[in-house]
């Protein structure tokens, strides 16, 4: 997450509509990095982080205001975070939980097979259902 509220990187500042994903100073390439609207619940994120971020000394200021961070420290990789907390606090992590392998949130095959596992999680839904007497499926009761 490469948001950061420091106005020399030009991405946000308070009462900003939108966030630029592609901050000052850095190289433009062929990948699209939009400008993300600012809804009220991020807003008061934003704003907070700003606060503390000017609550500092100047001196203090560099390499601080990173809207994903841990005490001031910016995360750099936000999936290996949440899943170091979540084992942390004994639970299971996502894609744990999902008993999917452990791919890249962003990519296709994951939502594949999160896909292909609801699909059976459904299909088994279905089946209860006829052993049941149609409870879900009326239509397909004959009734």
């Amino acid at each position: 997450m490469d948001i950061n509220v420091a106005a020399d990187r030009e991405q946000w500042w308070p009462g900003a509509p939108t966030i630029d994903l592609n901050p000052q100073g850095r190289t433009q390439n062929k990948k699209y990095r939009a400008l993300v609207p600012v809804l009220p619940t991020l807003d008061r994120w934003l704003r907070a982080e700003y606060a503390t971020f000017m609550d500092l000394k100047p001196e203090d200021r560099a390499g601080r205001g990173w809207l994903v961070n841990y005490h001031g420290r910016p995360v750099q990789d936000v999936d290996r975070a949440w899943d170091a907390m979540l084992t942390k606090l004994g639970l299971p992590t996502v894609l744990d939980a999902l008993e999917v392998d452990r791919l890249h949130l962003g990519r296709p095959k994951f939502g594949q097979d999160f896909r292909d596992k609801m699909v059976r999680l459904r299909q088994g839904f279905s089946a209860i259902a006829h052993r049941l007497g149609c409870v879900f499926h009326e239509n397909k009761c004959g009734t």
